[in-house]
């Protein structure tokens, strides 16, 4: 979970799922964003949820969330 300070910090969003544990940013050495969002598809809660890819800053954000699935890049 990220504190309002860090959020804005590094260009969250006010309403961010960062803010209430519900949203996190991975990294796995070795993999390529895309290759990591491809891989989170197959977790029901991501899957259903949202995932990001910033394959230009290297990682993957992932969140649970009850609104429908979400998918972009940044």
């Amino acid at each position: 979970m990220r504190c309002k300070d860090w959020n804005k910090s590094v260009g969250g969003t006010v309403g961010s799922k960062h803010l209430h544990g519900s949203a996190a940013d991975i990294v796995v050495h070795g993999l390529h964003p895309l290759e990591m969002s491809a891989k989170a598809e197959f977790i029901s809660a991501f899957s259903h949820g949202g995932i990001g890819m910033y394959p230009n800053r290297g990682f993957v954000h992932v969140d649970v969330r009850l609104d429908g699935p979400a998918r972009w890049e940044g």
